[in-house]
């Protein structure tokens, strides 16, 4: 097990943690990895001992993600979403990049998202941006970042709107009863974002 001591704010008291790997996990497609850890407060001995505070934490690490840029698949980020929630068991989680700001921001943003969709059937991706940009400065740092948290919303609506039945584009008004006409209208339709100004 690896040791981490900590100082307070009284400067002469010691907090040490004890945290041990228990196994990492690497997901289907090879993109991020799940690893689990147990944090435990207190000394080294017995570590059964119901004198030892300790926490299990899940760890995800989505490895092939470049800083500044985007992954190269809209449906792994969609599936860490996805195992990070199953695993959050409703409780807080907390989201960190090299920054702080670009890829957590986006996948924050995926987040926020993926739940205003499913609760109102529409998200507004600017209003999005500069919600986040107002909690947390330069949050989802490029186009790049904005258009793939676009895309990854979009695929996310197609997949539910089929899911439940629907056929119509996320996009704008069109409705179809067939999903082929669905999929040529949506080819032709590119929408058009506009880049916020910080």
């Amino acid at each position: 097990p690896l040791n981490c001591r900590t100082l307070t704010s009284k400067k002469s008291h010691l907090v040490w943690f004890h945290v041990k790997h228990t196994g990492s996990v690497q997901s289907k497609d090879g993109k991020y990895t799940r690893t689990t850890l147990v944090i435990r407060k207190g000394g080294e001995t017995d570590e059964d001992s119901d004198q030892y505070n300790s926490r299990v934490i899940h760890h995800f690490w989505y490895n092939t993600w470049p800083d500044h840029g985007v992954p190269d698949d809209y449906g792994a980020v969609s599936g860490m979403l996805q195992d990070v929630r199953s695993y959050s068991n409703g409780e807080p989680w907390v989201v960190h990049c090299s920054a702080g700001v670009g890829r957590t921001g986006s996948f924050i943003g995926i987040d926020v998202g993926t739940d205003l969709l499913k609760r109102y059937g529409k998200v507004d991706l600017l209003k999005l941006i500069t919600h986040l940009r107002e909690c947390r400065g330069q949050s989802i740092q490029s186009p790049q970042q904005a258009m793939f948290v676009y895309w990854t919303l979009e695929k996310f609506a197609s997949k539910w709107n089929k899911d439940h039945g629907f056929h119509y584009c996320p996009r704008c008004t069109f409705e179809t009863a067939d999903e082929s006409k669905l999929d040529e209208h949506m080819a032709a339709h590119k929408p058009e974002l506009k880049w916020p100004v910080d």
